[in-house]
């Protein structure tokens, strides 16, 4: 089993953040707290210190960053049901599929963290383009999906869903492929939320 763990400890890498971070360390502190279990002062301790940890990064991610304020129960009934959430989300989900519907006889690409949240409520399927992460591409990977949507989007209409501000926020979305949406395809909708950008010569 220890060497199990060890194994599973490239689950941080490529990308050594805080998120990746607690993914490789809580099998570890499991292994760790089985082995003070006898020591009770030690675990109780090392327990609350762990729960004031959590408490810290959640008041940080809820209060500071994304403001709890701007949060409420999600009113559709799925997988997401009551579940907490940014306001505005059940409006972009339904804004975004009226641009779906719009451009039905375009090829969508839905990138950077929109994808799964948008796929999942529309019920789209889900490809290699949902996830265009830094270290999850492969080698070379942004040129790589970079010229295959040019490829496709020579020939045929396409229509893009990004969220620039992910350009200026430090993410694992790769920034080049979103610069190059933005820089060869013609915005037809600029918000804080998302934009939208089809191919220049089918307006």
């Amino acid at each position: 089993s220890l060497l199990y763990i060890l194994l599973f400890q490239i689950i941080v890498f490529p990308i050594v953040d805080l998120v990746h971070f607690i993914i490789g360390f809580i099998p570890c502190a499991y292994i760790f707290l089985n082995y003070i279990k006898k020591y009770k002062y030690l675990l109780g301790s090392t327990i609350i210190m762990a729960l004031f940890i959590i408490g810290i990064i959640t008041y940080d991610n809820l209060y500071v960053s994304h403001d709890i304020k701007s949060l409420r129960h999600y009113e559709v009934f799925n997988f997401m049901y009551k579940r907490m959430v940014p306001s505005a989300t059940k409006e972009y989900i339904e804004e975004i599929n009226n641009y779906l519907d719009k451009y039905s006889d375009y090829d969508s690409y839905i990138l950077g963290s929109l994808s799964y949240i948008v796929k999942l409520n529309l019920n789209i399927d889900i490809n290699k383009y949902d996830i265009i992460n830094n270290g999850n591409m492969g080698y070379n990977g942004s040129v790589v999906y970079i010229n295959e949507i040019d490829n496709n989007c020579k020939n045929n209409k396409c229509l893009f869903f990004i969220r620039e501000n992910e350009l200026i926020t430090k993410s694992q979305t790769n920034k080049e492929i979103l610069k190059y949406i933005i820089n060869n395809y013609y915005k037809i909708r600029a918000g804080n939320i998302y934009s939208v950008y089809i191919t220049n010569r089918h307006k």
